[in-house]
This record gives C-alpha cells, structure tokens and sequence, in this order.
C-alpha cells in the first residue's frame, strides 16, 4: 500500500504544473507510472541540490557529535568504575568496553558517511505551484513539449490502489539565502522536513512543490549505496486533469499530442493548446472606430 503523508503547509487543491518533454509524457503514459529521480541528478544543474546552509549542516554536527560524546562518557564511566571497585578491569568488563568502543567508531562512521549518500540518494517528483501557465517554465523545462496539470489530491488519488509499498511525503520547497549570517537551524526547514526540501533563493521561480520518498540505506554501509530513480505506478486518467502543448510547437507536433492522448484515453476536451501568445490582436481590435 502506498502511504502519503502531506505537509501541513500545503493547499491540496492548488494547481500543479509539471513540463515535460513529449517522449518523457509517452513514458508516463505507457508505463502508467510517475518518475522519481534521485537528487544526483540535479547536481549538474545545481550543485547545492540536497545541501543545507552552513548553520543548519553544523547544527546536524552537533547532534551526531553529541551522541557521541555521550557514548565515550559511558565507555569512561564503565572503566573507572571497575578500576575503583576491583582496581583494574576484568575480562568481561574489557569486552563490554571493547564492544562499546567499536560501536562508537561504527557511529561516527556512518554520522561521516550517511548525510552526503541521503543528500544524493532521495527520490523526488517535482512539481510547478501556480494558478497558470508560466512562460518561463515553457523555455526552461518543455520549449517543445507539454505540460500536465494537475493538483496535489489528484496526484495522491492516482497512487491509491497500485499494489506497491512506498511512502510518499509532499512538501514546498522553501528557498532561502545560504549566505544570509541570520538564519537559524529552524528556517533550514519546511514543513518539518531538511535535506532536499532547501533551496537558494535563486531558484525561487521555480515555486516547486515536491513529492519525494526517502532511500533505503544499509545503516552499516551507507557508502556503497547507489543513488537509483524510482517508477511509482499512478492511474493517469486520475493523476492528469489537463494536458497544455507548449505554445511554442508548431505542427504536425500539435496533432500529435492530441493523437498520443487519444491512444491513451485522455479525451480531446483534456489537451489545450497553449493561448499564452495569442489573443493579442482581438485584443487591439477594441482600438478600432
């Protein structure tokens, strides 16, 4: 069964956008499932994909350095305590420290380890928050190609019912400056969630809500984990409320879409030919006497 869990901060009704290439869509449709792609992916395009400010990185330090600190004042503890009652310690106490030690060293290892293999390895489905179609995300994303509409309750209602085991968890990216000497730990966060729910404020366009599941780690070796996509198997028909053809495409890409859709049981009345550059010169019809 695949469990989401949605942020408290998010309108599930709000309109979503995701633009895609036209072979990217077909996927979607013919494998009737939703592409997560690891955060590895993205740090071509942005380095800092899955990285936190300073403070926030040294506040998740301080926690692991503590953990630690307080697992050798056990093992110290352990010592003294044999030394004061036996005035040494016995075989038994030497391999409880023993096991205690190397315990320690395995937790700092993977504290060492785990962060930058989490920061690459979480899977995300990224979607555009707005009311309407953004000029600028045509020509970043899908110059010639195709935007699915959607909304956050529609894309959970597609998962229901797909036989698999995932849990999902929903958020806004929140953009922030990373450079910026006020910000505290807590606004290294939204809602509740860290690592590859951070951005910098230069990416703030992009206005992304995201959909994401976390990676499957062996906790005793994080470092030879791969950062792998994953397919979520969704019902389409639920999943998309509209399909927009970019307005930059010219035939015969148009008639294609409505001809890929039509394969797919997506109905003519669901496609839209974007309007965002026409309508201008009806406009400049009400000059006319």
């Amino acid at each position: 069964m695949t469990i989401v869990k949605i942020g408290k901060s998010i309108d599930e009704n709000a309109s979503l956008w995701r633009y895609i290439s036209l072979e990217t869509f077909i996927d979607l449709l013919d494998t009737e499932s939703l592409f997560f792609s690891p955060t590895a992916y993205y740090q071509k395009t942005d380095p800092f994909e899955g990285l936190l400010p300073e403070i926030a990185l040294k506040a998740n330090a301080s926690i692991g350095r503590k953990s630690f600190s307080d697992m050798k004042s056990i093992s110290e503890l352990i010592k003294k305590k044999a030394e004061d009652k036996y005035g040494g310690t016995s075989e038994k106490d030497k391999k409880m420290i023993d096991t205690l030690d190397d315990s320690i060293e395995k937790f700092r290892f993977i504290m060492r380890k785990s962060f930058p293999v989490i920061a690459k390895s979480l899977t995300v489905s990224c979607w555009h928050k707005n009311e309407n179609e953004s000029e600028a995300m045509w020509r970043l994303y899908s110059n010639n190609g195709i935007a699915i509409k959607s909304s956050v309750n529609s894309i959970k209602k597609s998962f229901e019912d797909n036989g698999e085991n995932h849990i999902i968890h929903v958020a806004p990216v929140k953009y922030i400056d990373f450079n910026d000497k006020n910000i505290t730990p807590a606004d290294c966060k939204s809602d509740g969630y860290g690592i590859g729910l951070i951005k910098r404020a230069s990416f703030s366009h992009e206005n992304e809500i995201r959909f994401f599941i976390s990676p499957k780690l062996d906790i005793k070796n994080p470092e030879q984990h791969k950062p792998l996509p994953i397919k979520v198997k969704i019902n389409a028909n639920i999943l998309i409320e509209k399909v927009y053809i970019s307005p930059f495409s010219v035939e015969p890409f148009i008639s294609s879409v409505y001809a890929i859709c039509r394969k797919y049981n997506i109905s003519d009345e669901a496609v839209v030919q974007s309007k965002l550059l026409h309508g201008h010169e009806e406009l400049l019809d009400n000059l006319l006497l």
